[in-house]
């Protein structure tokens, strides 16, 4: 019933290229979320997960999702605090694939479509600078915004802000998203 994501594991993957395997499984497991939240769910299961609160993931679908797809190639921490760290950030994740999954487009950096949005500097400044739990809502504010435009974006961008949210991983990321957004912003002021 449910799409499911290659088996390869994105825990404890290191920088160089153990680090970009991970972030590749981590976008094949977001796609593969994208396709069952937005092609398998009703409108019922996919509501209850842009309800979902990642302190308390409640929706049977979302527990479903995480079983199915995300062990596979996301082994779960074995001590009860990582884990329930590890379930309220793809909590988060689910959470923005309901509110965004028709407007995935793989390949379409973050920064960009922030820019697009419309997104003023002081947002985009926000986000980056925002580390769990805020993390979790300014994820959701701007995914909601990115949705109020039909802006497409690749999740992963959006899946590694939330999965990284320390250390030098996070950092690349964010500044990833720096670029991206100031570069279409300067090209824009070019026109």
């Amino acid at each position: 019933m449910f799409a499911e994501a290659p088996q390869g594991g994105l825990a404890g993957a290191s920088a160089g290229t153990a680090g970009h395997a991970a972030r590749s499984h981590l976008r094949t497991t977001v796609d593969s979320i994208a396709v069952a939240v937005t092609k398998r769910l009703g409108p019922g299961e996919r509501a209850e997960l842009r309800r979902l609160r990642p302190d308390r993931p409640t929706a049977p679908s979302f527990w479903i999702l995480l079983s199915r797809i995300v062990e596979r190639a996301d082994e779960p921490p074995v001590d009860h605090a990582n884990l329930v760290d590890w379930e309220s950030r793809w909590a988060a994740i689910f959470r923005c694939v309901a509110d965004l999954g028709d407007l995935h487009a793989p390949g379409r950096p973050l920064g960009t479509a922030l820019s697009e949005a419309g997104v003023s500097s002081a947002r985009v400044v926000r986000l980056l600078r925002s580390r769990t739990p805020a993390l979790f809502d300014d994820v959701r504010r701007t995914g909601h915004l990115l949705a109020t435009k039909a802006v497409q974006v690749d999740l992963g961008d959006i899946a590694e802000m939330l999965r990284h949210d320390d250390g030098d991983r996070a950092d690349r990321v964010r500044r990833k998203v720096a670029r991206g957004y100031y570069a279409a912003e300067g090209r824009k002021e070019s026109k």
